[in-house]
């Protein structure tokens, strides 16, 4: 004799809240637990753009947030002066944050911190997601942003697997708002394109633009005021990627910390030309929005003993590079806060 209904509804709905008590079991562990036996935060999980917290990576410390230079605290106190930089490893090696903020003490004096949000490898998109995600203080009173070089691995590729969101560099640049996605995208989705220099085509300079705006309408958002600088770079007439090898460039050699060649980011014809294109970004988008410009790419000679490298400063070059941040501040009177 089958079972009453009256007495099966009851049964059914305890198979249903145990399954789903399971489920939501599996959802807090794979999102709250699973990062930390990874040696991760959870937001660190889903947003990997911070760098290993309390290391040295390249001869430069990197903090206890993963940033370099200067903790970010709760709050801003008054009067201090908060500067946030964001670029890749041509303004992070030489500890060129720490080397910034003593220059900056220096000249101007008072309460001077330097939050460094920049770490090698990391581009325009890096940097907006990193802004976006994981610097969310709205009270920094001057953004310095350096950028160029690194967005021109995204047209390495066939024009039909180029991403906009530079997905098809890394699946890290996919945003993401849960582990579980972060896992599903990063095992399942995510497939990394063929890299190719077979097409010299330069689909990242709209997107460098577009990148470098968000950047500079949020930072405006907060208050926050933004100086943009071009990218100095120096490949030699003769460069041949033999006689870098060979070391025969006059690259200044007093300290190499990184020594790349020019075609790890493509052809020498596709660098020029890419470096050039997006350097005019830099000076368009600096005079649409009447934002400060400094042209370390015109203040810098196309000489070796500046650089380490096409696109790394020498000891020299990076004084060089501080010193035409602190002559501009001199010029526009100096450091202010912006409350």
């Amino acid at each position: 004799m089958d079972e009453p209904v009256q007495k099966r509804k009851p049964r059914l709905f305890k198979i249903l809240a145990y399954c789903l008590g399971v489920v939501l079991v599996f959802v807090l562990v794979i999102e709250f637990i699973f990062p930390r036996l990874k040696g991760f935060s959870r937001k660190d999980y889903i947003c990997p753009w911070l760098a290993d917290r309390n290391t040295t990576f390249l001869g430069t410390e990197i903090n206890a947030q993963g940033l370099t230079g200067d903790l970010m605290p709760p709050r801003k106190m008054p009067g201090n002066i908060e500067i946030l930089t964001l670029g890749g490893s041509s303004f992070y090696l030489h500890d060129l944050t720490g080397k910034l903020k003593s220059s900056l003490t220096e000249q101007f004096g008072g309460s001077i911190r330097v939050v460094g949000g920049v770490f090698p490898g990391n581009d325009s998109r890096a940097s907006l997601i990193k802004y976006n995600n994981l610097l969310p203080r709205q009270d920094f009173d001057y953004l310095l942003i350096c950028h160029g070089l690194n967005d021109l691995w995204a047209n390495r590729v066939r024009p039909e697997d180029f991403r906009s969101d530079y997905t098809h560099i890394d699946s890290s640049y996919k945003e993401m708002h849960s582990v579980i996605g972060r896992l599903i995208y990063d095992n399942l989705i995510w497939k990394e394109p063929p890299q190719t220099d077979e097409y010299d085509h330069y689909p990242s300079e709209e997107t460098f633009r577009a990148n470098l705006t968000s950047l500079i309408l949020k930072a405006r958002s907060r208050g926050t005021e933004v100086i943009l600088m071009t990218y100095a770079s120096y490949i030699p007439e003769n460069y041949t990627k033999t006689l870098f090898k060979q070391g025969t460039l006059d690259y200044n050699k007093e300290e190499q910390i990184l020594h790349s060649p020019v075609e790890a980011w493509g052809t020498v014809e596709h660098v020029r030309e890419g470096l050039m294109r997006h350097n005019r970004v830099i000076r368009e988008l600096a005079k649409k929005y009447n934002l400060g410009l400094i042209d370390q790419d015109v203040m810098i000679p196309d000489e070796g003993y500046w650089f380490n490298d096409f696109c790394h400063l020498s000891d020299p070059g990076v004084e060089r590079f501080i010193n035409n941040i602190v002559d501009y501040l001199q010029r526009e009177g100096g450091l202010h806060p912006n409350q």
